[in-house]
């Protein structure tokens, strides 16, 4: 009689603890919809198929699309699909950059690039004959972890088949850290590698990629993948140890690859031009202080040098530049670390570069 009713106890309490974590994983996914959180993004990159990214053959990884999402389209764009071939009438720009163009911590509508374009649809002109005349897309072509390496790349090999009128370029941290590793060689190979698979055990990786639950539980305890990170992914394999720190000051800082960085800005200047589509550039704003640092690692010293250049750069070629830097730079409450901005930081950016663009009499607006 013991036996049967000891299997009675585990069997309730084995159908106590699914019954848990169904619901668990049920209010998780709650949660998250009801926060406008990416569920695909919070299950992390430890399948690069089922998570944020998929391999790609020059650019090293792109966007996963997602079908039917109007988050991620078929093109790797952060958005809803888009006709390559650009409409008549139609004042296409392209917003180019890593995560804090893509809008990480953002939904798509809260990203500058979607808040950019809600501000133009007001100034969209009618046809003489009634019909539609001049109206504006914005596309984000941001992608996390992308450098002006990646950008440059992407926008040669695809982006400029999207017909642009104007391009946004709005580049700095992640090759800041580039930039302040020791090793450095001018096409980033002492750090960029390409696309690895993570090394996960196939239940790991399951459940890793399907469980809310468990991917914020392994996150929270520690015990998860250990390349869940997109640096394990794509950097070499010592990457957090080559940091080489500027705190003492702009001595410190690698100016052989703030030149690389410039170089990159110029490349992609220069490609614009050549089919008579206009720049505008940025500079990069960060938050300062204790919350600068990831890891140990300041990277703000080496970004208020690139910015110097960048605007030095912008002035002796004649491109129109938005300073975000002198705008936003320190203003803590409008980050969501030393440089994702939040919603409100980036309904500011995309006030700025509307600005800007208007001042250079850029995008059809006039000054």
């Amino acid at each position: 009689m013991k036996r049967p009713r000891l299997l009675q106890l585990l069997g309730l309490s084995l159908a106590v603890l699914i019954a848990l974590a169904l619901a668990a994983e049920a209010g998780l996914r709650v949660f998250a919809a009801s926060r406008g959180i990416d569920g695909q993004a919070a299950l992390d990159l430890a399948h690069p198929e089922g998570g944020l990214y998929v391999p790609h053959p020059y650019t090293g990884y792109t966007l996963r699309h997602v079908p039917g999402s109007p988050d991620r389209n078929k093109d790797g764009l952060r958005g809803p699909e888009v006709e390559r071939h650009k409409p008549p009438g139609v004042v296409r720009i392209l917003c180019l950059g890593g995560s804090t163009t893509y809008g990480s911590g953002l939904t798509a509508d809260e990203a500058y690039p979607a808040r950019l374009a809600a501000l133009l649809a007001p100034l969209s002109a009618p046809g003489a004959d009634g019909g539609s005349g001049r109206r504006y897309e914005v596309l984000n072509c941001g992608v996390p972890g992308y450098s002006t390496a990646e950008s440059l790349i992407d926008l040669e090999l695809r982006l400029l088949e999207f017909e642009p009128d104007a391009l946004v370029i709005y580049h700095g941290i992640n090759d800041a850290r580039l930039v302040q590793a020791r090793g450095f060689e001018p096409d980033y190979s002492h750090m960029r590698v390409a696309w690895r698979e993570p090394q996960v055990s196939p239940l790991s990786q399951w459940l890793w990629t399907h469980s809310y639950a468990y991917a914020w539980l392994a996150r929270a305890g520690g015990f998860g993948p250990s390349t869940v990170r997109l640096e394990d992914l794509i950097y070499v394999d010592d990457w957090a140890d080559l940091y080489v720190p500027a705190d003492g000051g702009a001595a410190e800082i690698n100016r052989d690859g703030v030149d690389v960085f410039i170089r990159n800005i110029d490349s992609m200047v220069a490609l614009a031009r050549a089919r008579g589509v206009e720049v505008l550039l940025t500079t990069f704003p960060m938050r300062g202080g204790a919350a600068a640092r990831v890891e140990g690692q300041d990277f703000a010293p080496t970004v208020a040098v690139m910015n110097r250049q960048l605007v030095e750069y912008a002035r002796t070629q004649g491109v129109p530049l938005c300073d975000f830097a002198a705008a936003l730079d320190s203003r803590r409450e409008l980050f969501q670390d030393q440089a994702h901005l939040t919603a409100e930081g980036a309904a500011v950016q995309a006030e700025l570069v509307l600005q800007a663009a208007r001042a250079a009499g850029q995008w059809g607006l006039g000054r």
